[in-house]
């Protein structure tokens, strides 16, 4: 899982935080790359630079960066697959079955990157931030949006909202414009 992810350049951070339009965050590890070489998935320290918890991060981890996946996916929640595979969800218990383990996936990776940014299992106060599914829900039968899953799709094979977006993306996974080079 986290452990296998090789820490951040700083050079990783800047790309990251131009790609969302100059947020500051406390970057740990890039999950993947695109052709070009630039972030597409991060992983991000739960906690900020002067050492405070982010609660943000810490409920969510895991980002797709990439301004045009991010793009992608945004056009395909506009066509309402957001609603169809929550129907999905709804209708098919084995499918629903394997989206809980995906959310209890996504939990223990929260804890791990814990672990390893801090040494220490989080105590009460953290596992509050924790303590949900993917993207800070509490409805696991529900889906936020597609970023959150096609991202933890790459740690989690049985996450089924994440396996359908990268169904829907295909094989094109790059932009041909190399847009990160102009951020």
């Amino acid at each position: 899982m986290f452990s296998e992810l090789k820490k951040a350049a700083p050079e990783d951070a800047a790309i990251v935080s131009a790609q969302l339009g100059g947020k500051k965050a406390n970057l740990y590890a890039v999950a993947a790359r695109c052709k070009y070489n630039y972030p597409t998935i991060a992983v991000f320290n739960p906690f900020g630079e002067d050492g405070d918890i982010n609660a943000g991060f810490l409920s969510t981890p895991i980002w797709l960066t990439c301004p045009y996946l991010n793009d992608k996916l945004h056009d395909f929640e506009s066509l309402g697959y957001i609603t169809s595979i929550t129907d999905l969800l709804a209708s098919d218990q084995e499918i629903f079955s394997m989206m809980k383990e995906a959310h209890a996936h996504y939990y223990f990776l929260r804890k791990e990157l814990f672990r390893m940014c801090t040494g220490n299992a989080p105590g009460d106060e953290v596992i509050k931030y924790m303590d949900k599914g993917i993207g800070g829900m509490v409805n696991v039968a529900s889906l936020k949006c597609l970023h959150l899953h096609y991202s933890h799709y790459r740690f989690c094979s049985y996450n089924v909202a994440g396996m359908i977006a990268s169904k829907l993306i295909g094989d094109d996974t790059s932009c041909h414009d190399c847009r990160c080079s102009q951020l």
